[in-house]
């Protein structure tokens, strides 16, 4: 009986620790997201509350935050690939649920070429698509895309 009820005092002090250390994103606006098989993943957008978003001088993040919603805990995975975007605001990042993907057009890329960035969810990858033809995205602010199985509408 005594190590039964000292086994469960160290688990649930265990539990606590891992409460405790658990991570979480700051404060954020104007990001993207997009809710791929049980995890709402989170790219960009402003930190600081107390700057004007709109303002020249406020700086977009280029981090990566995922909220799994069967154990209600958020992940902060390490992005892999040669495409990592410059920090962003002002976007809007959509699913391909068939292969696990979020797609984001983002609106400072180097070139039209690179302004959609794809984030593999399995592989946890930034990678830029190769197109068969020239395109180039309107500005985030003020452009509207969704997508559907194999293509993505912009407006």
């Amino acid at each position: 009986a005594f190590w039964s009820i000292f086994f469960v005092a160290m688990m649930i002090n265990l539990q606590v620790s891992i409460v405790e250390a658990a991570v979480s994103p700051t404060w954020r606006a104007f990001h993207g997201a997009a809710i791929i098989d049980t995890s709402m993943i989170v790219f960009g957008g402003t930190t600081d509350p107390s700057m004007n978003p709109y303002s020249t001088s406020t700086q977009g993040s280029n981090d990566v935050w995922v909220w799994n919603t069967t154990h209600n805990e958020w992940t902060h995975p390490e992005i892999q690939g040669s495409s990592t975007p410059k920090p962003q605001k002002f976007l809007t990042s959509i699913a391909l649920q068939s292969k696990g993907r979020m797609l984001s057009i983002i609106g400072n890329a180097p070139s039209p070429a690179n302004s959609l960035l794809i984030l593999d969810s399995y592989f946890w990858m930034w990678t830029t698509p190769n197109s068969r033809n020239d395109y180039a995205f309107c500005g985030t602010e003020r452009c509207c895309y969704f997508g559907v199985p194999d293509l993505i509408l912009i407006n």
